[in-house]
Parts: structure tokens; sequence; C-alpha cells
């Protein structure tokens, strides 16, 4: 699925319109799936709705689904409407009733003492009061309006409130907000989604995402290079064996990591590779962690290395890893290796100085090393490492582009879409709504924002995962894509069967191949 621009979206609602279908059509069925949306939500409990109605489009679809509802005279719903501006100038057609759709409006009600009594006694409140088309700063009484929502929310988390296409004064194309944009619980993207939703501060504002189909024709595209990661896109990835297998027919994954302090990362990268099918990971560490590994992990086979006094690999291991490197598919480096002076020496060595070194996964301390060099050095030393894929989380993404912590990154798509290209490596930006950029220019964005993976080894895991795709003969793009929305939805999984709060790594780890044949079985 395309994820578009303010000026795309135009095209494709321009596109639609010479296929046959009007914007009238269009917004007819943005009501009608909006309608459906919210009423399976909204299931069999009473609930009181508010529509926040506002004069364009926005407001149009949300008084469509307000009407929907209304049409179904389902005794469980008590729905009000108000219109955020004058009813008689608002840009649609609301003499389709007898009675005004409206329970007031900002006309009537100038002192907001009717919309502050409905907010209080609302479940949901549905903003519908500006789209994708804000060019400036809100103004009143529109500005006024958003206050005493936002204030209702802060007094009373309960209150649900859910997005039409985007939050009103979240800017589509950049992801800025309106000081006084509301935080949605739930947004109901229409068509497409929309950058800005992906972009921060803006994602931050979205809640949980849907994407509502409204009808575009299926074989109209806008040739967005940004994309959203589905099931159906890495279906034909997932991994897969014959009865014919055997451990060498299902690749070779090399883990260098761990030191005395993080013994648990080269574990979870070790453990996720083969959770995702390699037939044999092996564990370079430090010798001391070599029996407390194994007892973790017995499936695993080891290359102990020399250790420096604080228990790191030290910088005199190079003869005993070159030899053994080309008898892997993939090297997993820098899970928890730590950021020694003699570990940095010995990356050096092996990372400067061995021509045949299989695909390259970077991951932590590994990209620290990287961001210890100058600026030139790094890109020179990248562009050498034959398209690594290299897995920052925003802090050491920061790090990357020498940008102090203190301040916020540029833009990530594009971002991300630059350094891919520039680089010649794939870039995997972990946190909410993962991004996953190739040397081809495309950005494909992982539609999962959930807390279970905020958890230390989550990262760990991820980069074991597309190791170990990548030993199965998954090239880079595939691998990263397989493994981060593979990882997504073991994530999701833990967040409804566990909760928000407490899930662990191993957690995660446990699960991953449920996951694949779940998502198997869905196609």
């Amino acid at each position: 699925m395309e994820i578009v621009s303010v000026q795309q979206m135009r095209q494709l609602e321009s596109l639609s319109e010479k296929a046959g279908l009007t914007s009238q059509i269009l917004i007819n069925n943005a009501g009608k799936q909006i309608g459906e949306n919210l009423l399976c939500q909204i299931g069999q409990s009473k609930k009181i709705l508010l529509f926040l109605i506002g004069p364009g489009n926005n407001g149009y679809d949300g008084l469509l689904a307000a009407q929907y509802l209304r049409n179904m005279k389902l005794s469980t719903i008590q729905i009000y409407t108000y219109a955020c501006t004058d009813p008689k100038l608002l840009s649609y057609n609301i003499t389709v009733s007898k009675e005004s759709p409206f329970s007031d409006s900002i006309f009537t009600d100038p002192k907001l003492s009717n919309l502050k009594k409905l907010i209080q006694v609302s479940d949901i409140v549905i903003d519908s009061i500006l789209g994708i088309g804000i060019s400036r700063p809100i103004q009143n009484p529109i500005k006024k309006i958003l206050i005493e929502l936002n204030k209702e929310k802060h007094a009373r988390d309960s209150l649900k409130i859910i997005a039409v296409d985007v939050p009103t004064g979240l800017d589509s194309n950049r992801g800025t907000v309106d000081e006084n944009c509301p935080f949605a619980d739930i947004t109901l993207s229409l068509g497409n989604p929309k950058i800005g939703l992906f972009e921060l501060p803006g994602m931050n504002h979205i809640g949980k995402l849907s994407v509502l189909d409204i009808g575009f024709p299926k074989n109209i595209q806008v040739n967005s290079q940004i994309k959203m990661l589905t099931a159906k896109k890495i279906t034909p990835y997932l991994p897969r064996r014959t009865s014919m297998s055997h451990k060498g027919s299902s690749g070779r994954v090399l883990i260098i990591g761990g030191s005395r302090n993080f013994i648990g990362a080269a574990y979870f990268a070790a453990a996720s590779a083969y959770k995702v099918g390699a037939g044999l990971v092996t564990i370079a560490t430090p010798r001391s962690l070599v029996y407390p590994l194994s007892i973790k992990i017995p499936e695993a086979t080891f290359i102990p290395l020399q250790e420096s006094n604080d228990g790191a690999i030290s910088s005199n291991n190079l003869d005993l890893i070159a030899p053994q490197v080309s008898k892997y598919d993939s090297l997993v480096i820098g899970c928890g290796i730590g950021q020694d002076p003699q570990t940095q020496i010995f990356l050096s060595k092996l990372l400067t100085n061995i021509n045949t070194l299989p695909k390259l996964i970077i991951d932590a301390d590994g990209l620290n090393w990287l961001s210890s060099m100058n600026i030139k050095k790094r890109i020179s030393t990248i562009k050498k490492l034959n398209t690594p894929i290299l897995t920052p989380h925003q802090g050491e993404m920061k790090r990357l582009i020498d940008l102090s912590m203190q301040l916020d990154l540029p833009p990530r798509i594009a971002l991300v879409k630059k350094l891919s290209q520039e680089w010649n490596a794939t870039f995997v930006l972990k946190g909410p709504y993962t991004l996953v950029g190739s040397k081809d220019g495309s950005v494909y964005i992982n539609p999962v924002a959930t807390p279970s993976l905020a958890t230390a080894g989550s990262g760990d895991i991820l980069s074991g995962m597309i190791g170990g795709l990548i030993a199965q003969n998954l090239n880079s793009q595939a691998a990263s894509l397989t493994s981060v929305f593979i990882h997504g939805s073991a994530g999701i999984e833990l967040t409804e069967t566990i909760g928000e709060i407490g899930a662990i790594s191993s957690d995660l780890l446990n699960i991953i191949p449920s996951t694949i044949q779940k998502l198997r079985q869905q196609f």
C-alpha cells in the first residue's frame, strides 16, 4: 500500500474521478466506512458519541458517518454533532434532513458552554474538524474547541478520541503539529495513509492507526516509493523447509557479540536466528562467556575469543576469526560487544581487512564503532562493506549522522531514503513504525507501534532474525522487511496476551515460530 503526500492524495482522487468515481462517491464511501468502523468498536455497549464537524470534506465525512449511525437506529448509541463553524457557511449540503443534523454550533454557542457539556457526557469524540488540507496555524473558534477537548481528555483518560483521516492540526506531509492538536486514541486514515502520520511528532498523536478502503480502483497508483509493509508483501519470503532439508541447507549464521556486562544480547541474537529457521548458529564471544551461553543455548556452536581485563573481546582475535568467516552465510555483529577500546580495534581489523565477509548486519555497539570515526571515514567504511544492513534506534541514528542527542532527528522517512542511497546500505530504523530503507530509494513502514517491544533485548532479537533469514537466501531488503513484520506481529500478540507492561524479550523469542505459522496461514 502506498503512503502518500497531500499532493499524491489529490492525484489519486483525480485519477479515480477520471475512472468514474466522483468525489461525492468517495465521500459517501468514506462516511460509510467510518460508521461501520465505529460500530465494530462500540459493539453492543451503550455509548454516547460526539461528532465535531468542520467546514470542509473532513467534516462532511464525519457528518455522513453520524447520519449512517443514526439511520441504524441503535438504541445503544446516542449521537450528537457539533459544528465547528456556522452551519450556514459549511461547504456541504446540510438540508438532507428536515431537522438540523447539529445539536449545536459555534454560531449558536459562542461561549462553548453547550460544547463543554457535550464533551463531558460523551464516551467517544470523533474529530472530524480539519483534514489533510491544513496549511496554517489553527485559529479561533477551532482553537478554542480543541483546547476544551484536550482539557477534558487530560481530566478523563477514559474519553476516547477518534480522528478522521488525521488529527486536527497534524501536517499530513511533514508530521508537524499545532500546539492544540489532540492526542487521538485511533486514527481512521482514508484511502491511503499520509506521510505525516509516520513522522515525529505527528506519530505521537495518532494512536492506533486503521486504514479504511474508500474505493480507489486497485489499478490506480501514484508510484510513491514510500509504502506500508503488509502481511501479503512478506508472505512469499517466510522461511520454509522440505522433508529433505538439513541444517546445512538452512543456512549458517555467525554472531560476534557479548561481553561480561551484556551476555544476554548474544544469546537473543543467536536464539532468534534459530527461531526463524537458520540451520546452524555460531557465537564468537569472550572465552569466559562460552559456558554460561552454552547452558542457555546448547544448540549453538562457539568460537571462544581472547578477552580484555574487562571481559570484552580483545584486539588480538583476528587470527581466530578470519579463517572461520567465509564458512557462514551471514554475520551479525555488535550485539552486546560493548565499547571497550580493544574491541573497537578488533572490529577495525575484522571489517576493514577481510575481503570475504558474508552478508553483514551491524547493530548496537557495532554502530557505535562506526560513529566513532569521522564522518568521511565512516561513509567510506560503510560503502566498502558491500551493502551492509544497519539497524539503529533513534539514538544510534543520531550518532551516525553526528547529531546532538538534544536535537530531534530530521524527518525520518526522507533521512532513511537519503542515507540508504548515498551510503549504499539497507537501513532499519527501529522504533514505533519501524522504517526499512533500501539503496533503490524505497522506504517501507511497518504499521506497528506497541510498547511490548520497548524492552531490553528486543533489538538483538530483530538483528538475529535478519541474519537468520539472510542465511536462508533472502536478499537484504526481503530479510529486513520480513523480520521487521514478524517482530512487530509478535509484539502485538504480546500486548494482547500479556499487556502493555511486563512482556520481556524471552516472551517475544518464544512466539516467533508460531507468529510465522499464523502469517503463513493467512494466504
